[in-house]
């Protein structure tokens, strides 16, 4: 079976565990990780104001740039607490995409997609942890790109 996970950028132990012992019954796994607190923290130790337009982070390219560092920060993290098995993808170098939302700077709104480096991933039995970031740069909400991204079955194209 193949399973979808979204964690938030507070991942817990439990999360972690149970994506393990998910991969471990032999389902596919795909995570898909946030990183808002450590996106807020890095900001405000860079004295960069955070904004938010309608509960959204609004991001300028300053603002990208911390997004980029800190969110493949938590990817990396993330990947060396489920072992070997993890595969590190970034969402814009897997060809992610998203329709820009010109009101909130360099932030997508990510289009229903299956990236191939997903299917790949899942092919040699790695478990892909993909930063929600997409072509652009865009910073991508990761909700809506684990939403967005299609892991179950294949489709013709």
């Amino acid at each position: 079976m193949r399973v979808l996970v979204k964690l938030g950028g507070r991942v817990a132990r439990d999360s972690v565990d149970l994506v393990l012992a998910r991969h471990a019954a032999g389902d596919r796994v795909v995570v898909v990780h946030g990183a808002g607190p450590q996106i807020t923290a890095e900001l405000r130790a860079r004295g960069i104001e955070a904004r938010f337009v309608d509960g959204r982070r609004f991001t300028d390219a300053a603002t990208m740039a911390v997004v980029r560092t800190a969110s493949v920060a938590v990817g990396a993290e993330l990947c060396g607490a489920l072992g070997p098995q993890a595969r590190h993808l970034v969402g814009d170098g897997i060809g992610l995409e998203a329709v820009r939302a010109p009101e909130l700077g360099f932030v997508g709104i990510p289009v229903p997609c299956r990236p191939a480096a997903i299917e790949e991933a899942l092919e040699a039995s790695c478990i892909p942890v993909v930063t929600p970031l997409a072509v652009g740069p865009l910073n991508v909400n990761a909700d809506e790109a684990a939403t967005a991204i299609r892991t179950l079955g294949r489709t013709a194209s």
